[in-house]
């Protein structure tokens, strides 16, 4: 199982759910572009991010998938779902809808200017 996780998180987010089920799956959960452990990158789509994940599956030899998105993670998933049927066999999204969001381009927008602004990282 690979799970996807929203806006500002990382995979460490689901680290509970995760030893909750360990004993039946083996469970993958990468951190996004921009996002936790994961290097840093001028764009970030659905799109581009769907990718990332196919190439995190080509990566760690994973054919087919079940998997598990949440919010930001689930608009992922639901695109590698579309642009890549045959990777996925199970499709779990977690709240959210395949609906374009008004404040998501606000707030991305927000995001570009804070990090505009050249803040120290820590």
């Amino acid at each position: 199982m690979i799970v996807l996780h929203g806006l500002f998180g990382s995979g460490k987010n689901w680290c509970s759910f995760a030893r909750s089920i360990v004993n039946d799956f083996q469970i993958w959960m990468p951190d996004a572009r921009n996002h936790g452990e994961s290097p840093h990158a001028e764009t970030m789509s659905y799109k581009e991010m769907a990718e990332d994940d196919v190439c995190f599956l080509d990566n760690n030899g994973l054919e087919r998938i079940m998997l598990l998105g949440h919010s930001m993670g689930g608009k992922t998933a639901m695109q590698v779902a579309l642009r890549f049927p045959e990777r996925v066999y199970c499709l779990i999204v977690v709240d959210i809808a395949p609906v374009q969001y008004e404040h998501f381009q606000k707030n991305l927008k927000l995001i570009r200017a804070m990090h505009e602004l050249g803040l120290p990282k820590k």
